[in-house]
């Protein structure tokens, strides 16, 4: 019997006495998933999950998940906020998933979170504004830290909505 280099580990293989080939496939084990309700788990569900809209809103409103995510979830930094907006992974899932996020949030979605959030999205940004404007706490004083990150159009655009929740 010999040694053979699988996926990186030598393993043993050979002839069996009945003639047979067999050979060990080594599989690398894999780390377990990091405990519920840390950024790390939150990383590790947004790489995993093939619908990232429906996961979130599992963690923001489902009773039996909320007890888990809801200390992360409005504690987020508007750079880890950013982040969870950024690693959706279908652009156009962003916007809704920024309000789930921003209405998780204890002190409230801040322009600084949206501005970061945009930041992280190359289309879809209008629709962005359009879903959070009304939960922005501070707009009347952060709309232009919003506006800065829009496209003359796509301010254009975003006008009408950011009017309307400054009211």
């Amino acid at each position: 019997m010999g040694e053979a280099v699988v996926g990186g580990e030598a393993v043993a293989s050979g002839v069996d006495p009945a003639g047979d080939v067999s050979e060990a496939i080594a599989v690398p084990e894999s780390a377990p998933p990091p405990p519920p309700g840390t950024l790390q788990a939150l990383r590790h569900l947004f790489d995993t999950n093939v619908d990232d809209r429906r996961m979130v809103r599992g963690l923001v409103q489902d009773p039996a998940q909320q007890p888990l995510w809801q200390p992360l979830l409005s504690a987020l930094t508007v750079e880890q906020y950013a982040e969870c907006v950024g690693r959706t992974g279908l652009e156009y899932d962003r916007p809704e998933v920024a309000s789930l996020l921003g209405g998780a949030l204890a002190s409230g979605l801040t322009s600084a979170h949206v501005a970061a959030a945009l930041r992280t999205t190359t289309a879809y940004k209008t629709q962005l504004v359009r879903r959070v404007a009304r939960q922005v706490v501070d707009l009347a004083a952060g709309r232009r830290t919003i506006e800065a990150e829009l496209s003359e159009w796509e301010r254009m655009l975003a006008r009408t909505d950011l009017d309307a929740a400054s009211k």
